[in-house]
């Protein structure tokens, strides 16, 4: 996981989980991040939450974004681990497809993109954007939400991403995922800034 502390003094822990099995979904995956400080074996919090993916392919990845729920200056460490209980599921189809336009980096992040529906209406879409670092295997340092919302039969919606990012940052995954549908994921790197 990456942990840093947010504008508003809060813990955040980023990170990913993997299913390593070849042949099977599963779904109501949570994650448990236990917040400490320094001093005391006994924890401060305790936040247990689900995947961003509602459903994570088989070999395939889920990033996750836990924020503690105060902004306690004495959070010095955390753990994490696997909730409990996540389960088998049935697949979701490979239906849906991003393009994006060229990428600008000033103080924030800019492009536009294209999400592209399968041949059936679709709700609860949105793209993400697990952006992250250098290190190998890299670490995912942030996580962006575009919601979508609901989308007809083979309908192209555009979305466009405006926002400042974590300074490590040096690429993203974009990714889609609706009630039934899902994308592959895009990796792109991030340019230079123009600034």
């Amino acid at each position: 996981p990456f942990v840093y502390k947010d504008n508003e003094g809060f813990t955040v822990v980023v990170g990913a989980v993997e299913n390593t099995n070849a042949n099977t979904s599963i779904t109501d995956v949570r994650v448990r991040v236990i917040f400490y400080d320094d001093y005391s074996p006994q924890p401060l919090e305790i936040i247990e939450e689900k995947t961003v993916l509602d459903v994570i392919p088989p070999l395939g990845k889920s990033p996750y974004v836990i924020r503690s729920s105060s902004a306690n200056p004495n959070i010095t460490q955390v753990s994490v681990s696997l909730g409990d209980g996540f389960h088998t599921s049935p697949s979701k189809s490979n239906q849906l497809s991003i393009e994006i336009s060229d990428i600008f980096l000033d103080d924030t992040l800019h492009f536009s993109g294209i999400l592209k529906n399968g041949p059936a209406p679709i709700n609860n879409t949105n793209v993400y954007l697990a952006f992250y670092d250098v290190f190998d295997p890299p670490r995912i340092v942030g996580l962006s939400i575009i919601p979508i919302g609901n989308i007809e039969s083979n309908e192209m919606v555009n979305f466009n991403f405006n926002e400042k990012i974590q300074k490590n940052a040096v690429g993203f995954i974009l990714f889609s995922e609706s009630n039934v549908f899902f994308s592959n994921p895009i990796d792109m790197k991030i340019p230079e800034s123009d600034i």
